[in-house]
């Protein structure tokens, strides 16, 4: 529940964000060998392309993949729905 509950909820805030930049939000507009600060949502992550983002952008785009790993959200949905509401399981 709460995997979902904070997948949800980041990626609403982190559109907001970028949507409060307007179209500032789609420059990139960090460095290259910019150093991250960490910081709630705005943590330290090692990038495998060294692509010049901000941090609001870094989390922006983490934000994205948050409701893929630990098992999707819709997967989750399902768990949640068997073993915690007692629902007949999903035919495949």
């Amino acid at each position: 529940m709460n995997k979902l509950y904070w997948t949800d909820y980041d990626k609403i805030a982190q559109d907001m964000a970028i949507d409060l930049l307007g179209p500032e939000g789609q420059i990139l507009t960090g460095r290259p060998g910019d150093e991250r600060r960490a910081a709630v949502g705005l943590g330290r992550r090692e990038p495998i392309y060294h692509y010049p983002v901000s941090p609001l952008q870094s989390s922006y785009f983490f934000s994205l993949s948050q409701s893929i790993y630990g098992g999707t959200s819709e997967i989750q949905r399902n768990i949640v729905a068997e073993r915690v509401l007692g629902l007949p399981r999903d035919q495949r």
